[in-house]
C-alpha cells in the first residue's frame, strides 16, 4: 500500500528541545516538561485524503520486525475517517470497546481499524465507527498519570478481544521480555511504518527507572536496549506478554525521552492499575450471546497457534536467507578470484610505468589452489544445487588452462626472441 505523499511529521519535538548535560546527554526530563515543550512544537499531520489532524505525543516501533497479518487481530488503529491513517494504536479488549492512550484524544478519533495490517485505507481488517470516549477518572495531562482512553464501538468487531493484565499485577516481571506493536516510525522523526511491526523490550522495574524518567505507580517501563523501542506513532499501542494459552494486555505506549536511547526505556501505563476501572466501563461480553463468545475463543485459540506457526516460519526463512547469504558470499568470493585470474598483477616495482608483468607460475598455482578452495565453499553449501555450478567448475577449469597456454605462449616467445637476438649477432660477427 502506498503512503507516498503522507506529509506524517509527527515528531516528538520536546525530545528534539531537550536540554542536554555536559557529556552530550540528555538530560533528565519530567513529563510536565516534555509535554510543554511538544505543544509549543506541535507537528501538523496530514492524513490520505489530506486531512489535518493534530499530532500529540505520538511515542516508533524501532528496531522491530513485521508481525505476520492476521496474527495480532486485537491491535487497532485509532484514526480520523474510516479510510484515513492511523495517528494512534489501541488494543480490543472486547468486541465492542478499545482500549487506547487517554493523550490520544488530543487527536480526532472517529475511527478505529481492527486486525488490519495497514497504517491506512480499507484494505482489511474492520473499519468501525466510535460511538463514544471514556477517559479515566484520574488521568493528569501534567504528570501522564493513568494514561488510558476506552473507545466505544458502534458495532461489535469479529475480532478476538486480548486478555487484559491480572490486577494484582503478578503478570509483569522486572526483566522479563515484552513485546510492544505499532506503525510508528522506524527512525526517530521519520514516516510511519506502513505495516504492523514489533519488538520485543525488557521489563525495567520502576525504581531503576525512575532514576532517569519521572515515573510514578501507574507507569510501567519497558526497553532501555539501543534501538529497541516505541515511539512517534505508537501512542496507544499495545505492550503485551505472549503466553502459551493467551496474549496478555499489561501497558499502552505512553510517552518517554527519545527512541532507543540506550539507558532510556520507555513508558506505558500499567494496565493492571485500572482493570477495576475497566472492567467497569468495559464489560467483556456484555453484548454477546453464549453462542458468540465460544466462537471468538475458539477464534482466538487458532490466531495464536497461527501466529506461532507464523513466527516459526519467518524464523526458518530467516535462517535460510541467511545460508544463501552465506552461498552467495562464496560465489562473489569465487568470482572475484576467477577475475583476478585474469587481470591480476605481480608488484610493480622495477616496471617501466608501472607496466604490468605476467604473472609467474608459483602465482598462478596460488590462484589456481584459492580458486578451486572457493570452488569447494559453493559445492559443500547447504544451499548447493549441483546443476548451476557445472558451468562454474567448467569455467574454472577454462581458466586456469587459459592462464597455464598464455604463459606457455610467452614463454615461447620470449625464448624465440632470446633466439633471434643470438643469431642476429652471430651473423653481425
Amino acid at each position: 500500500m502506498n503512503i507516498i505523499g503522507l506529509q506524517r511529521v509527527a515528531i516528538v519535538a520536546a525530545i528534539l528541545a531537550a536540554n542536554v548535560d555536559g557529556l552530550g546527554h540528555q538530560s533528565k526530563l519530567n513529563y510536565q516538561e516534555y509535554h510543554s515543550q511538544l505543544l509549543a512544537n506541535k507537528p501538523m499531520a496530514m492524513n490520505r485524503d489530506q486531512e489535518p489532524i493534530t499530532a500529540d505525543i505520538e511515542p516508533l516501533i524501532l528496531g522491530g520486525g513485521i508481525v505476520p497479518p492476521g496474527t495480532k487481530t486485537y491491535t487497532t488503529g485509532v484514526r480520523p475517517t474510516a479510510n484515513g491513517t492511523d495517528f494512534c494504536g489501541g488494543s480490543l479488549i472486547t468486541p465492542t470497546h478499545v482500549l487506547t492512550a487517554a493523550h490520544c484524544n488530543a487527536g480526532d478519533i472517529q475511527f478505529v481499524s481492527v486486525g488490519t495490517h495497514f497504517l491506512s485505507g480499507t484494505e482489511d481488517g474492520e473499519q468501525i465507527k466510535v460511538v463514544n470516549k471514556t477517559r479515566h477518572p484520574k488521568y493528569a495531562s501534567e504528570t501522564n498519570s493513568y494514561d488510558f482512553l476506552v473507545l466505544e464501538l458502534e458495532t461489535a468487531s469479529s475480532f478476538p478481544p486480548v486478555a487484559l493484565a491480572k490486577a494484582d499485577g503478578s503478570n509483569v516481571v522486572d526483566g522479563g521480555n515484552a513485546t510492544v506493536m505499532g506503525w510508528g516510525a522506524t527512525t526517530q522523526g521519520g514516516y510511519q511504518s506502513n505495516e504492523l511491526l514489533r519488538v520485543d523490550v525488557p521489563i525495567v522495574n520502576n525504581s531503576a527507572c525512575a532514576k532517569v524518567l519521572d515515573v510514578d505507580s501507574t507507569m510501567l517501563c519497558a526497553g532501555g536496549v539501543l534501538d529497541k523501542d516505541s515511539c512517534q506513532g505508537d501512542s496507544g499501542g499495545p505492550l503485551i506478554l505472549e503466553q502459551s494459552d493467551e496474549d496478555v494486555l499489561i501497558g499502552v505506549v505512553s510517552w518517554g525521552n527519545g527512541c532507543g536511547l540506550a539507558g532510556y526505556p520507555g513508558v506505558y501505563a500499567r494496565v493492571s492499575v485500572a482493570v477495576e476501572w475497566l472492567n467497569a466501563v468495559a464489560p467483556e461480553g456484555q453484548s454477546l450471546s453464549r453462542g458468540q463468545r465460544k466462537r471468538l475463543k475458539r477464534r482466538a485459540a487458532f490466531m495464536r497457534k497461527m501466529g506461532m506457526v507464523s513466527r516459526v516460519a519467518q524464523e526458518q526463512m530467516d535462517e535460510q536467507k541467511t545460508k544463501e547469504n552465506g552461498m552467495f558470499a562464496d560465489l562473489e568470493a569465487l568470482q572475484n578470484s576467477l577475475f583476478e585470474a585474469d587481470t591480476a598483477k605481480s608488484d610493480n616495482k622495477g616496471t617501466k610505468h608501472g607496466k604490468k608483468k605476467a604473472l609467474s607460475g608459483k602465482q598462478r598455482q596460488k590462484l589456481a589452489v584459492r580458486e578451486l578452495g572457493q570452488l569447494k565453499a559453493v559445492q559443500t553449501h547447504q544451499s548447493f544445487k549441483s546443476d548451476p555450478f557445472a558451468a562454474i567448475q567448467a569455467h574454472l577449469q577454462n581458466t586456469v588452462v587459459q592462464a597455464n597456454q598464455e604463459l606457455l605462449q610467452k614463454t615461447n616467445a620470449a625464448a624465440a626472441k632470446r633466439a633471434g637476438g643470438a643469431n642476429k649477432m652471430d651473423v653481425e660477427a
